[in-house]
């Protein structure tokens, strides 16, 4: 994909590819990748990134994609990072937009990550946190339930510091874009399903949807999958900084009738 090249790293990375996974990785339950995006996030990355290493389920990797910040971000991040061969940072040249960013990376975790059919794909924004049972609880959860390809956890608004109502179970079967979004935060998909991503999801009129990235994965990867295939976990398994703008709502809304307008995919 011509989009692959807007890292500047990717000519270094060729020759440091994460190492193949251990025998004591492959016989685990379930083997997370963690998708973290960020920009000008020097304020929050440190506590993003700390929430991952204090997980409780150590089964994991994670690739940090920052989006061309104009902050200190990307020293901040290495200084947090150095030594731990877990992480693997990646920044672009020039700032893409949040779903232009968010074909990138996971174009990132097939090119370069080498994931896997049955590893689980998680999203995690460089502002927001995980509390330190997160990856365990969905641990469970596949584990629990068989044949399960997607899970959307509860989450907490970090401005009323209470677990948002939007949290809910979605129906086994129906249109998804026509149904009130539920498929939020932590939201993990498995590879096999996430490997058939198109740029065409991210794309309206031949330009990048500036928003509305979230709903961009999970609604084609749900149709995908099947609902039913994918698990609402009531537990709490992520900490969402909402400080969003006015403007950036507005811009939130125009993508996502954008989207719920579209054909499913499957």
């Amino acid at each position: 994909m011509a989009e692959n090249k807007i890292y500047d790293e990717r000519e270094k990375l060729k020759d440091k590819r994460v190492p193949e996974k251990t025998s004591e990785t492959r016989s685990s339950t379930v083997s997370f990748f963690v998708l973290i995006r960020g920009r000008n996030c020097s304020k929050t990355i440190e506590k993003c990134l700390r929430s991952l290493r204090r997980q409780t389920y150590p089964y994991w990797r994670a690739l940090v994609a920052l989006d061309a910040p104009e902050d200190n971000s990307v020293e901040v991040t290495k200084k947090i990072l150095k030594n731990d061969g877990r992480f693997v940072l990646v920044e672009n040249h020039v700032h893409l937009g949040l779903c232009h960013n968010m074909f990138s990376i996971i174009s990132v975790a097939d090119w370069y990550m080498k994931a896997q059919n049955e590893e689980v794909i998680a999203f995690l924004d460089s502002d927001d946190f995980l509390p330190k049972n997160a990856l365990a609880i969905v641990e469970r959860t596949y584990r629990k339930h068989p044949g399960t390809l997607i899970t959307h956890g509860s989450y907490v608004k970090m401005s009323k510091r209470r677990k948002t109502r939007i949290s809910r179970p979605n129906p086994k079967k129906g249109n998804i874009r026509r149904l009130p979004w539920r498929s939020s935060h932590l939201k993990t998909v498995k590879w096999k399903i996430l490997k058939n991503m198109k740029s065409g999801w991210f794309i309206h009129k031949g330009k990048w949807l500036k928003a509305a990235s979230d709903l961009a994965v999970m609604f084609p990867c749900i149709e995908l999958a099947g609902l039913n295939r994918v698990r609402f976990i009531p537990n709490i398994t992520y900490y969402w900084n909402d400080n969003v703008t006015k403007k950036k709502r507005t811009i939130q809304k125009k993508c996502e009738r954008i989207l719920r307008e579209r054909r499913p995919v499957a």
